[in-house]
């Protein structure tokens, strides 16, 4: 089966030689062709592709043009619907409502519905995480008080790590079930209406909810030193504006697989992809 990559960070080409090794032929527009693996073929789409079109993570960042920071032109996002026939199928992680505007009603499919590639997204971010921590804060890892905002996929793979290194996790979460579930392991946890009475204590805090919960009232009672991660998408979970205004540091750490493991999250896209191609009733 012919698949095109198009747009995307380096995660993609990655993805693409596995593709390629699962008998595939993969073609690739909108990179550095220097950096392209020898089985995968630079082309300038330009028309209708018979054949699968897997769009890079993320799809856009500015609404406009397509995420494609190696290639050599800008990408309009209008171009995917110039390229889309009757016998397209299109591969997306996480901008599916997106695509329908543009090509409703072709056939998308939202790899981030699938729940191993999330947790795998997951551990990886998590992973990231915990090694931008240590770069960025002047203390050891043993003993540190980290806060970290939300208890989902990311929030627990990063409780997981942090722990392991002997930090201090302490989580803040709404939901009273999974906070009594972890005092009974042992952890800190916390409604975020509680926030100040361990606020005092973190020498950072990782936010991974993307609802912005932690306004100037709650960002003033943590020290000025406190080191503040951003990993939630937009609306984000930071008030920027109060963050400013307190003299706290805030790091934006949105898409951090594909900075920090690119290999292995385009390896996870390229599993999840070939998953679905086995599912779906397409023809591998």
């Amino acid at each position: 089966m012919e698949i095109y990559l198009l747009g995307g960070d380096e995660r993609m080409l990655y993805a693409g030689k596995v593709l390629a090794d699962a008998g595939h032929t993969v073609f690739a527009d909108g990179y550095d062709i220097k950096k392209l693996p020898d089985r995968i073929r630079p082309v300038t789409l330009t028309g209708k592709i018979d054949g699968i079109l897997f769009l890079g993570v993320p799809l856009t960042k500015d609404g406009v043009t397509l995420f494609a920071p190696n290639a050599d032109r800008d990408i309009l996002l209008s171009t995917i619907r110039d390229l889309v026939g009757n016998g397209t199928r299109i591969f997306c992680a996480g901008a599916k409502e997106r695509l329908q505007k543009l090509t409703d009603p072709l056939s998308i499919t939202d790899l981030f519905t699938d729940e191993e590639l999330l947790t795998a997204n997951a551990e990886l971010t998590a992973e990231a995480l915990l090694g931008l921590l240590i770069r960025e804060v002047p203390c050891a890892m043993k003993g540190a008080a980290i806060g970290v905002g939300g208890y989902g996929r990311i929030g627990k793979a990063l409780v997981r790590l942090l722990s392991a290194v002997d930090a201090e996790p302490i989580v803040f979460a709404r939901n009273r079930r999974v906070l009594e579930d972890l005092r009974q392991c042992g952890l800190s946890a916390f409604e975020p209406e509680a926030f100040s009475e361990p606020a005092s204590r973190l020498v950072a805090f990782v936010n991974t909810v993307p609802v912005q919960i932690w306004d100037e009232a709650r960002l003033g009672a943590l020290p000025t030193d406190c080191v503040l991660v951003e990993a939630a998408s937009s609306p984000y979970g930071f008030d920027k504006y109060a963050a400013d205004k307190r003299g706290l540091r805030l790091i934006s750490a949105g898409g951090l697989p594909g900075r920090y493991s690119p290999k292995s999250a385009g390896e996870e896209l390229a599993k999840a992809l070939l998953k679905a191609l086995e599912g779906g009733g397409y023809d591998v």
